[in-house]
């Protein structure tokens, strides 16, 4: 399937109020009405599929949209939309490495790539 029918099949969300396109979250911070909840959402157990939001550069309901509408244009099962190149180089190697791990890179890699492997 081309890409273009994969992103019309793949995703019908309207706005808000409803509105025929989704709403742009322009919210920095969200309201957590119960305290309880801040813990299970700090700890990963709650999150964007469950309408949590803390804070909008984390993750806010117009990035979460944006990344599902990657993943269908990708064909994939999820895409995460970063702020600036070195947030999405710094989310992958974070989310893929241990402590004690080795990375090989060339010196010649960006900048603030070098500066966070070095």
């Amino acid at each position: 399937m081309d890409p273009q029918t994969r992103l019309v099949r793949g995703m019908r969300e309207f706005g808000e109020y409803g509105g025929v396109n989704p709403s742009i979250e322009v919210s920095t911070t969200f309201t957590v009405l119960e305290a309880n909840t801040l813990p299970q959402i700090f700890n990963g157990e709650k999150g964007p599929e469950g309408g949590c939001y803390v804070y909008g550069r984390a993750f806010n309901p117009t990035v979460r949209h944006l990344g599902r509408l990657f993943a269908k244009l990708e064909g994939t099962e999820a895409a995460y939309p970063c702020s600036s190149g070195m947030a999405a180089i710094s989310c992958t190697i974070l989310s893929l490495c241990d402590a004690g791990d080795h990375i090989v890179a060339s010196n010649t890699v960006y900048g603030g790539t070098y500066a966070l492997l070095n």
